[in-house]
């Protein structure tokens, strides 16, 4: 905001008013029509996404909020999930929603990115409870907030819609990547008692064989070494856990390539935490560490080989869930030859890189779009 005048810092060529302040109660008008009709499409609050880059839409009779074309509705729980979604159809808003509606002089698309706004965002987030938190309507209706003339607010209101779409096509971009890897992952290797898979690379034709996991790695557990948080001495390192990088410390104890899967401590079990890294690294007593056997295995195979592997029936305890270092060495798998390993690890290596850079991509944008709403609305 400009520091003498009600003013974005940025602003599209020929606005030069002040923008006004008003109450939030005075943008929109806030829905309560209940119906059940199954002709209507159903969004329901617990299938967006947040920042709605996805949404699920179906029929049911289930009763929710009467929703028009241009209307907004505003995850009220969990406010800090950002599940906001701006109608272009009529339906209903099955869950915890607020159906706002802008006054006729309140553009839609403006209100809804104004909604998006950190100024917003602080206000809807003061609520109540700590599980369940949901917005308070009497603070954010009552709240102020700075608004400009109807032709800039569509101005406003369209730029974000595009930037919005392009953000939208950068993430159809990663989901598309992410379907090929997984296709992949399923015809790279064998199903069930197969000994082939059904996709392979010209010139392989050997049944792959079954192995145990202790003859094509070495498990090098005793060089783990846990540190306490306030023991760590920063630095480049890695310091991994049993789901990824917890930190980045001095020193390290493990150096070249290697395969690390949780012991005990996953944050999901079905999609159980599984990496390839190489260099040096610093990992603690949660992570398995696996080094294929020189000219038996390759270690990039082996980390999708694993990652492919229901691991779940596998599992001892209840609460923290464990893989025990003698069962996971007894683990049957799968491999073919050493060029053919080496093959199938680049390739899904080279599609995970490219998933890496796409999302790096999508944070860019979305850093952008984030530094707009500062400057292009006023707080």
């Amino acid at each position: 905001m400009n520091k003498h005048k009600a003013m974005p810092n940025i602003r599209f060529k020929g606005f030069e008013d002040e923008w006004k302040e008003k109450k939030f109660s005075t943008l929109v008008n806030r829905k309560s029509h209940i119906t059940s009709d199954s002709s209507l499409l159903s969004v329901e609050y617990e299938n967006i996404s947040p920042d709605n880059h996805e949404i699920h839409k179906n029929f049911n009779n289930k009763k929710g909020i009467f929703f028009q074309k241009g209307d907004i509705l505003f995850g009220k729980l969990r406010p800090y999930l950002k599940k906001y979604v701006l109608a272009f159809y009529e339906g209903k808003a099955v869950g915890d929603f607020w159906v706002l509606s802008p006054k006729k002089d309140i553009y839609s698309r403006f209100a809804f990115y104004l909604i998006q706004t950190h100024k917003f965002y602080v206000v809807s987030n003061l609520s109540s409870g700590t599980k369940m938190p949901r917005s308070d309507w009497n603070l954010v209706s009552n709240s102020f907030f700075y608004v400009c003339n109807i032709e800039e607010q569509q101005k406003i209101g369209d730029f974000f819609s595009k930037l919005n779409k392009l953000l939208d096509l950068q993430q159809q971009k990663i989901d598309k990547l992410e379907l090929l890897k997984k296709a992949l992952l399923q015809k790279l290797f064998p199903k069930h008692d197969a000994k082939i898979p059904e996709l392979r690379f010209k010139g392989y034709k050997e049944n792959w064989n079954e192995k145990k996991l202790n003859s094509i790695t070495k498990r090098l557990d005793n060089y783990r070494k846990p540190i306490t948080a306030n023991k760590r001495l920063s630095g480049q390192t890695p310091y991994y856990g049993a789901n990824g990088i917890q930190d980045y410390v001095k020193g390290y104890t493990h150096e070249g390539e290697f395969v690390l899967i949780a012991e005990d401590g996953a944050n999901d079990i079905r999609n159980y935490p599984v990496r390839f890294v190489k260099g040096y690294i610093w990992v603690n007593n949660h992570a398995h560490v696996l080094q294929a056997k020189v000219g038996i295995s390759n270690n990039l195979f082996l980390s999708y080989s694993l990652k492919n592997k229901n691991l779940l029936p596998y599992l001892v305890g209840s609460g923290r869930m464990k893989l025990n270092a003698d069962v996971l060495m007894n683990l049957l798998l799968k491999i073919p030859d050493l060029n053919e390993q080496q093959k199938i690890g680049s390739i899904l290596s080279k599609i995970d890189q490219l998933i890496e850079l796409e999302n790096k991509k999508l944070q860019n944008f979305q850093q952008v779009k984030k530094c707009l709403l500062q400057n292009m609305f006023v707080e």
